[in-house]
């Protein structure tokens, strides 16, 4: 088996059978090292099959929305350009896999950093305050909107707004709320016991979701902290 054969089989360069959620690794980032560890030799290759290498991956690759982060760890920061300009004040971000979802006073974006850079409008007209992504329950949680409401987007909804290939899931409503709440002011997923919990933060109050996993497949009324003597800020 030749090299590239062996380095597409790792991964590393996206082979032509693979599915288009196939993680790309910029084989450029990667020097060989004398001394072992984790980085990947590259002696190997002369110059120009490596920069063919990299033009090809970079050509084929689609928006990688997949929330496992296949490349290997190092303390070198990838730094990525971005030529988007944000129209209105970014409030919040959250990674989903290796892309960044970014919150602003107007709506929500995803910034690919798996292919060619590009940045996608994902909802339009929300202001989207604080979020984190659940990628084992394939959700997205928010404090979003004019009335600050907790809303919970499903990503794999968000995931076919991008790629328009599951017709089924385009059907499906991708987002809802978590009770009834108004005015939410800050929260925190905590997990406890292997139970996931929001804890919420309100004007006068603070409230606290379990998750219930099936039937239910949702976030639940647990507990409730009421008339508090004074307003919470955060919850830690």
């Amino acid at each position: 088996k030749d090299v590239a054969s062996d380095y597409q089989s790792r991964g590393l360069v996206k082979a032509p059978a693979k599915s288009s959620f196939t993680m790309f690794v910029d084989l450029g980032i990667y020097q060989s090292s004398p001394g072992g560890g984790d980085s990947i030799p590259i002696t190997a290759f002369d110059a120009g099959r490596l920069e063919q290498l990299q033009l090809e991956a970079r050509k084929g690759s689609v928006v990688n929305v997949n929330p496992t982060n296949t490349r290997p760890h190092s303390d070198t920061p990838e730094i990525r350009k971005y030529k988007k300009r944000f129209n209105s004040e970014i409030l919040c971000a959250a990674l989903w896999g290796v892309n960044l979802l970014v919150g602003t006073e107007n709506g929500l974006m995803l910034l690919d950093r798996s292919g060619q850079g590009k940045v996608y409008s994902l909802i339009n007209r929300r202001r989207f305050q604080q979020m984190d992504v659940l990628e084992g329950l394939n959700l997205l949680t928010t404090i979003s909107g004019k009335r600050n409401k907790l809303r919970v987007y499903y990503l794999s909804w968000l995931r076919n707004k991008i790629l328009h290939n599951d017709p089924e899931v385009e059907k499906k409503q991708g987002w809802t709320t978590v009770g009834d709440m108004e005015g939410c002011i800050h929260y925190r997923v905590v997990k406890y016991e292997r139970i996931k919990f929001l804890v919420i933060a309100l004007k006068s109050s603070v409230e606290v979701y379990a998750w219930a996993p099936k039937p239910y497949h949702k976030f639940m009324a647990f507990k409730s902290f009421a008339d508090l003597p004074h307003r919470p800020l955060l919850v830690e």
